[in-house]
């Protein structure tokens, strides 16, 4: 169900109810769907077994890069955009070329000759290196810099990744003949590996990942200071967050500026990752202020959400958690115990 309307649902983002952007698929539903036909190939060969030998090398060879495509998909997750490179496909490229190279020259191509020997131990230890990869792409940036709910989604992604990769890589070939239902385990992991990844991908639309906290600073002095405080006092002043189908295009023509200058002043000076960041920053900030209020202790925090700008309940949720650390509900909650 999730995964069918990853790629059935619209294409502006969970605000609108629609998720797939406009034009060329992004690399993160590239690489899932890679991933997931890898998994289901994997699974596939177990359950036919050796009834259909020919559809079993091809089931072979399309699941011998699942490990691979895991680790481009742990990229695409925790990766700003800008601090992708090409390097990690070519290694799972490689990765997969020497996998299927030493398939077709037969299992186990030690003692082959040292040409099939050197592919074996690079195939190995891009395998390995790809493993490990995976793990730190989701650790990196799950420090105490991130918003708790980013961290709880990496630690969350952690924890499963590590027991699928204890189960299924460190105990089974701890295990010298761990018998018949081996292929079982590693058939339900590979489905369940599946079922956290396809979750992960799922999450990360209704949560994007901020831009590159470290090029920040420098991005920071681009822009028109002047055009920023502009910007800064439509919000400030005249609460202009409060309309819940605001865009950018709106304050291009307020200020008569192009588009890209606001933006530019919204990364730029401002300091913001994006457009969405900045006005929910403003949206919440004021609903914070009207939770804390005891004249408004009576209103609903569907009321609040709408007066501050969100169209519904769930976006508010998520943004004010994002911001907070915990739900409206909490806040409030957390104010009156005082």
């Amino acid at each position: 169900m999730i995964a069918t309307r990853l790629f059935t649902a619209g294409t502006e983002g969970p605000a609108s109810g629609r998720i797939l952007p406009a034009g060329p698929l992004p690399p993160l539903f590239i690489y899932w769907a890679l991933f997931t036909g890898s998994v289901a190939a994997f699974v596939l060969s177990y359950v036919i077994g050796e009834a259909a030998p020919a559809l079993d090398v091809v089931l072979h060879v399309a699941s011998s890069v699942t490990c691979g495509l895991s680790w481009l998909l742990a990229r695409s997750l925790f990766r700003p955009p800008g601090a992708r490179r090409n390097w990690p496909e070519i290694m799972v490229a490689i990765l997969f070329l020497t996998g299927v190279l030493l398939y077709a020259a037969g299992s186990g191509a030690a003692g082959q000759g040292s040409m099939l020997r050197a592919f074996d131990n690079v195939h190995s230890l891009i395998a390995s290196t790809v493993l490990l990869m995976t793990f730190v792409e989701a650790a990196d940036g799950a420090g105490r810099g991130s918003a708790p709910a980013e961290r709880r989604f990496r630690f969350a992604f952690l924890g499963g990744y590590g027991v699928l990769l204890a189960v299924s890589v460190i105990w089974f070939r701890s295990v010298p003949q761990a018998g018949p239902w081996e292929e079982t385990a590693q058939a339900i992991c590979a489905c369940v590996a599946l079922i956290g990844g396809t979750a992960a991908v799922w999450y990360r639309m209704y949560h994007p990942l901020a831009g590159d906290e470290r090029r920040r600073p420098k991005t920071r002095l681009t822009g028109d200071r002047q055009l920023a405080g502009r910007v800064a006092e439509l919000l400030e002043s005249e609460h202009i967050y409060r309309d819940p189908e605001l865009k950018v295009a709106d304050l291009s023509r307020r200020l008569g500026h192009p588009e890209y200058k606001i933006s530019q002043c919204i990364t730029g000076p401002l300091g913001f990752s994006n457009f969405n960041r900045m006005v929910n920053h403003y949206r919440i900030e004021e609903a914070r202020a009207l939770l804390a209020r005891e004249d408004m202790a009576g209103c609903s925090i569907l009321a609040i959400a709408m007066e501050c700008g969100f169209g519904s309940i769930g976006p508010f949720n998520r943004a004010f958690k994002d911001m907070a650390g915990m739900t409206p509900g909490q806040f409030r909650a957390s104010l009156q115990r005082r």
